[in-house]
Order: structure tokens, then sequence, then C-alpha cells
């Protein structure tokens, strides 16, 4: 058994008007990142097609690298030296088709398909397994923002998808388009001096912070603090449970009276 440490992002406090309608409010945004498995191509093959089948058919967007266009049998997105150096890198030979490339990597990976769309699937996820850096405990990012639905079918499927998981985190959302935004101040990713400022109250080299007005001035107040998840998993990467040790704790609400005095609400 193989356990790792998530962390649990808590959601930032609200901004809100002296009535409680808010300002700036934080919503949950869900995404898919992939972790290195210990597995045989039978069983990434199988990942592979359920993943892609899933997101498809929620039409969801996911990050591809794969730059072959089967159904017109030719390349797509690289050309010139970078299609060679790809090839190269897949031990395709220079002269190959995108047709007969795309052969010779259903063969590699044992792939069992007979439908091309079938084998596409299964190649999108091989070949950014390929071409992206990840292991163990540095995840691969598929995805950007997904539907709350597509997370849960997900989830559901995840004892036959090993290394998937479906990471929440509050994202930052301004619901008053430009009214008092030189007041409310917005967010951003961290800088490397504002890390290194911050890097002993619980921050990360990433995270999203207050940047101008309210947002950077109640910063502390408003962040919230972090949380912790254990996920204990087989050796080749599927999920055998998931426990929380520590709850995250969601930021403080701050409220914007009439006369521009500010309070700490909760």
């Amino acid at each position: 058994r193989l356990t790792k440490e998530v962390a649990l992002e808590p959601a930032r406090g609200a901004i809100t008007d002296r009535t409680g309608v808010p300002y700036a409010a934080s919503y949950l945004d869900y995404n898919v990142e992939l972790y290195e498995t210990v597995s045989d191509n039978k069983t990434l093959n199988k990942m592979a097609f359920e993943l892609i089948s899933i997101l498809e058919s929620n039409d969801e967007k996911y990050k591809s690298t794969f730059p072959i266009d089967i159904n017109n049998k030719k390349y797509r997105y690289i050309e010139g030296e970078k299609l060679d150096n790809w090839k190269k890198k897949n031990k395709i030979p220079n002269e190959a088709s995108a047709e007969e490339a795309f052969n010779l990597l259903k063969e590699k990976y044992e792939i069992d398909k007979a439908d091309n769309n079938d084998i596409r699937k299964i190649l999108e996820v091989r070949d950014l397994m390929k071409t992206e850096s990840f292991s163990k405990i540095k995840p691969l990012k598929v995805t950007g923002s997904i539907k709350r639905e597509t997370a849960m079918k997900l989830e559901e499927n995840s004892f036959s998808m090993p290394g998937v998981t479906v990471v929440s985190e509050p994202k930052r959302t301004y619901l008053r388009g430009s009214e008092c935004s030189h007041v409310i101040g917005y967010t951003g990713r961290i800088s490397e001096k504002e890390y290194e400022d911050r890097k002993d109250h619980d921050y990360k080299n990433n995270d999203i912070i207050g940047k101008t007005g309210i947002e950077k001035t109640f910063e502390e107040l408003l962040k919230g603090k972090r949380g912790k998840k254990q996920v204990d998993t087989n050796v080749d990467g599927t999920i055998t449970g998931e426990y929380v040790t520590e709850d995250a704790v969601g930021g403080s609400t701050v409220m914007l009276t009439i006369d521009s005095k500010l309070q700490q609400v909760a």
C-alpha cells in the first residue's frame, strides 16, 4: 500500500456589501490530474479509454499532445523538426505517414481496440504521458475546469482508472463587474518575492493571494487555512481509500459598508 498526502484548499472568504450581497466570492473548480503508476499496457489502455470517453461524453476539453488526425490521415499541431523529434522519441521511422505512425503506436502499446476513434482515445493519454513530465508524487494536469457532474462520474469510476485523481480547488469570482473594483482589488498568483516573505505562514509557491485593495489588505483574514487528506493506493495507483486528516477552514467574510469602513463578519 502507498500513501500520499493531498492538500485541501480552503474557500477564500467573501467580500460583501453591508446587506450581505457579495462583491467577491469563491466557487469550487474541478480538474483532473494523473499520477505515474506501475501498470501494464492493458491496465493503462483501459484507464486511458475510460478517462477520455467520460470527458468527451460530457463535452469536456482536455490537454492533447497527440499529433495525428486519423480520420483525415494527417499530422496536426506540429511539423518540420518538431514532428521529426516526436517520431524519434516514439521510435517511428522518419518517412512514416500519419496512418502508419498511428498503427505502429497501436502495436507498441498493445491496443486491442478495432475502431480508430477508440484507439485514438487511448493514444491521446499515452502520448500525453510520454510527452509531459510527471511522477508518483508530481501529477500531470489533464484538464482545466470540468463540470461537477463529470467530476462525480470520474470519481465513481476511479477504481478502474489507476493514477487518475479529481482535484477540487476554490476559484475567485467577482459578481458585480467594475463596481467598487478599485476598492475590492483582485487576486493573482503569488510572486517569488511574495512567497519568500510569506512562506513561513502556510503559503505555497503557486498560491493565489490578494494583490490590491481589500483582497490584499485583508489577505490574512480572507485566505483561510489549508487542510489535509490522506490518499491510499495500491502499487498500480488504484485508490483504495481517502481520509480527511485535517479539515480546511474557509476564510472570513469581510464587509464593505456604505462609508467604506470595513469589518470582519465571520
